[in-house]
């Protein structure tokens, strides 16, 4: 998926079948806990793993890895690079998501799964609509955090670990993260015709906003590839890149949001301009 700025009608499909499992997700911050025993979120410049396979991971990488050798293993968008606008109620947890022009919603009697469809030409406010519906009562300071944010989910395989799964990272980086890592992964798959073991390097790295009054994380993708390496790559492709069954974001696990310690995000949505 994609965030859609057209009006173009957007084709959903069902839901296949995750034939890779996740071992684990990476963070790009940290929650520190002070002398009174609050907890507050904090960037980080070192990835932070969670999951069955964290130790592990820490065991190999260090406490603070800086750069992991990455490969995706499915061309499809919503298993490798996947980016959709998002919006969690006062608890944290996920009300709806959407590409831009179709909005899927939880559902009300609490079954599972993200299946009530909305679209722009139905609702051109949806999205305002929605914003003000889960910010009604909240006071200023918090109902100014309930807002549709883009939402990068990546998933890859680290090369040189152990285990065969994936992991996934996730991110608001709408300024800097979101715009690279898709333009990279574009780029060289079109060149390529697939992304499928292609080499690359995952790196994170400290910034700060243009006033420089904040700091804030954010990630590069990078090829990890000569020139003739790539030639080569794209010589032994075939037309049709085969790829490992598709795997699907629009049920995905529910184990808390994105950190909220990054860039700065899209702070609300025009209706019909998403």
């Amino acid at each position: 998926m994609r965030i859609i700025t057209s009006m173009q009608p957007v084709a959903t499909g069902g839901i296949p079948q995750e034939a890779i499992p996740e071992i684990g997700r990476i963070g790009l911050g940290k929650l520190v806990h002070t002398e009174g025993g609050k907890a507050y979120p904090t960037a980080t410049d070192y990835f932070v793993p969670r999951g069955r396979a964290q130790d592990l991971f820490t065991q190999l990488y260090g406490p603070e890895p800086r750069q992991l050798p990455i490969c995706f293993y499915n061309d499809a968008e919503e298993a490798s690079c996947n980016v959709r606008l998002e919006i969690r109620d006062r608890k944290g947890d996920l009300y709806a998501y959407s590409d831009g022009q179709t909005f899927y919603f939880r559902p009300k009697d609490g079954s599972p799964g993200y299946t009530k469809l909305v679209t722009l030409q139905q609702v051109p406010d949806i999205a305002l609509l929605t914003e003000a519906h889960l910010q009604k009562g909240l006071a200023p300071d918090k109902a100014k955090h309930i807002v549709w944010k883009p939402t990068l989910s990546l998933r890859f395989m680290i090369r040189d670990f152990p285990l065969v799964g994936y992991w996934q990272i996730m991110t608001h980086g709408a300024q800097s993260t979101i715009p690279q890592v898709t333009r990279m992964v574009d780029t060289w798959k079109q060149l390529l015709g697939s992304l499928c073991m292609v080499p690359f390097v995952l790196s994170i790295k400290r910034g700060k906003s243009s006033d420089k009054a904040k700091q804030f994380t954010y990630i590069n993708l990078l090829p990890d590839f000569s020139l003739d390496h790539a030639r080569q790559f794209a010589q032994n492709r075939p037309k049709e890149p085969v790829t490992l069954p598709q795997a699907s974001l629009l049920n995905p696990l529910e184990i808390g949001p994105p950190d909220q310690v990054y860039e700065p995000t899209v702070v609300s949505l025009q209706a019909g301009h998403v």
